[in-house]
């Protein structure tokens, strides 16, 4: 599997043929970006998690056993991630420190409400 394609056309080709099954994330080597918030209710509070070693940001003997990504023909299950980050929909799309130009340094500004919704996704 190596790498995953990025959004291309050759991309989504290569996932639309994709068939029902799982696999490891973490035995290909690939990890997702973790963050937390010291305050959830503060965008400005995001921090990266080192998701080799959760025990750093939660304590001794958290850690991550594994992730898995499974393709099923199952009804897509909705959430509302605002319910949690109830500041989200107020940036309108931009930065979680508010601006709409980003670059950093601060994490804040590195990532964007898109970073954690998707709006074609959403129901």
């Amino acid at each position: 599997m190596g790498n995953l394609p990025p959004a291309t056309p050759e991309g989504i080709e290569y996932y639309s043929h994709l068939k029902e099954g799982k696999v490891s994330l973490m035995s290909k080597g690939l990890l997702p970006h973790f963050v937390t918030f010291k305050d959830m209710n503060d965008p400005m509070t995001v921090e990266n998690v080192d998701g080799k070693d959760l025990s750093k940001t939660f304590g001794e003997g958290v850690l991550l056993k594994d992730i898995t990504l499974e393709i099923t023909t199952d009804p897509i299950t909705w959430g509302n991630i605002n319910h949690y980050l109830p500041w989200l929909e107020g940036l309108k799309g931009g930065y979680l420190d508010g601006q709409f130009l980003g670059g950093g340094p601060s994490l804040s500004n590195i990532l964007h409400a898109g970073n954690f919704q998707h709006k074609g996704l959403q129901k």
